[in-house]
């Protein structure tokens, strides 16, 4: 069996995300600032620490998106003290440039 997809390298952010074709998925917190493999598919994708499935994600429809959900659907750490708040973070909508804009 082939493994179908396309592989992306993003380093997960401040706000514990990674971002692929111009939209943000969510990852465990303690991988910011670290660089981590995305396997993107038709319908999903997947985040890799090595060989270990670190999030899963349906796929978001249109650039500039942000999952619903603060939280990989695989699960992760509840918020740490001192974190952005989920309304902190970059908002659907916003251009692709205007979500990675540096402070």
């Amino acid at each position: 069996m082939f493994e179908t997809g396309r592989w992306f390298t993003p380093r997960v952010n401040r706000f514990g995300q990674v971002t692929v074709r111009c939209n943000s998925y969510s990852v465990p917190v303690r991988f910011i600032g670290r660089q981590l493999r995305v396997l993107l598919h038709a319908h999903d994708l997947v985040v890799y620490d090595g060989r270990t499935v670190v999030a899963h994600h349906e796929r978001l429809s249109g650039p500039g998106r942000v999952p619903s959900r603060p939280e990989p659907l695989s699960g992760g750490p509840p918020a740490q003290a001192g974190r952005l708040s989920w309304s902190d973070r970059p908002r659907a909508g916003q251009s692709c440039r205007e979500v990675h804009a540096g402070p």
